[in-house]
């Protein structure tokens, strides 16, 4: 279905995030913490270098956490973040195409997942969304939005770095996407709805908490 992998910049990964927007992209994963709840059992799907896992683990200790990462490079720096706090985490070399969800989740997180596809791939993951909606009732999301173009200084650069950093993704990830899209229509046709959601103008991310809300 998609040829991304992020095996050739999996040990940049840390690197790039940090040059292109400091701690920016951290604090939007983290605003999930902020939430009361007990999440037995969690599924990370695109967790990246394993670093939102760990933060995770220490708000949640007692999470158990599955996470879908096909990258082996990716998963090597996953294994490197838990270290010895992997007990409560298992990491599956599986495709988010070819997985089959056996059990019920209390939280479902995406975080820079969907915005490494175009609408079209994002439309042919369309039924493994279905199947995933039907195995939880809260779906915690972040992604960058297409930025606003104001004409001003840090609008200009935020939306240069984006397009710089797809353009890199692009060559060594096989990204075949140039534009962000939003995929909050899905949420709610699976009948979930936004109970919240923090926006950063800059750089342009969104985190957004679903909840299931009808069947």
């Amino acid at each position: 279905m998609t040829s991304v992998n992020f095996c050739k910049i999996a040990h940049l990964f840390n690197f790039l995030e940090m040059f292109a927007f400091g701690l920016s992209m951290t604090k939007s994963r983290s605003f999930i913490f902020c939430s009361k709840g007990k999440f037995r059992n969690v599924l990370m799907i695109g967790e990246g270098t394993g670093r939102f896992a760990k933060d995770f683990q220490h708000y949640y200790p007692h999470s158990k956490i599955v996470i879908l990462e096909p990258s082996e490079k990716m998963r090597l720096e996953i294994s490197k973040s838990l270290e010895t706090d992997s007990k409560n985490v298992k990491v599956l070399e599986t495709r988010l195409e070819n997985f089959k969800p056996s059990m019920q989740f209390d939280l479902i997180c995406t975080c820079f997942f969907w915005d490494c596809f175009n609408t079209k791939q994002i439309d042919e993951f369309e039924v493994n969304f279905k199947h995933l909606c039907n195995s939880t009732r809260l779906w915690y999301n972040v992604d960058f939005y297409e930025p606003r173009i104001v004409g001003n200084l840090r609008s200009l650069s935020n939306i240069t770095i984006i397009r710089f950093l797809y353009g890199f993704f692009q060559k060594f990830a096989h990204l075949d996407t140039c534009k962000l899209n939003s995929i909050t229509h899905l949420f709610c046709q699976n009948g979930f709805s936004l109970v919240k959601q923090r926006v950063l103008l800059f750089p342009s991310i969104k985190s957004q908490l679903f909840k299931r809300t009808s069947s």
